[in-house]
């Protein structure tokens, strides 16, 4: 299973609190989920939740995590969010700041 796919699984556990919730709302199973979640804290060397029979709780790390995760999403998403595709297929910056504070040179 790819990285992203993990992280959108951790950070839906986080919002729902719930592996169940997390997993129906991915269509797939709440072993899925808790997999995906174990394999990123053995990768990462962190613990996200604090497990209960009856509760999931984000620890500190986390919560860190989940912040983090929700900004990887919105990337994977849309990876250039300032930018927006012309009509040729080509990307056009709608603010290049850049440019526009570059000193122009005179001869």
């Amino acid at each position: 299973m790819d990285r992203v796919r993990q992280i959108e699984m951790a950070v839906r556990a986080a919002d729902a609190g719930s592996f169940a919730k997390a997993a129906a709302s991915l269509n797939v199973t709440p072993s899925a989920v808790s997999h995906a979640i174990t394999d990123l804290e053995k990768r990462f060397h962190v613990t996200l939740f604090y497990r209960t029979t009856r509760q999931l709780k984000l620890t500190e790390d986390g919560e860190e995590f989940a912040q983090s995760g929700e900004g990887v999403q919105r990337l994977a998403v849309e990876p250039f969010p300032d930018r927006r595709i012309g009509r040729a297929g080509r990307a056009i910056r709608q603010h290049d700041h850049a440019l526009a504070a570059r000193p122009r040179l005179h001869r």
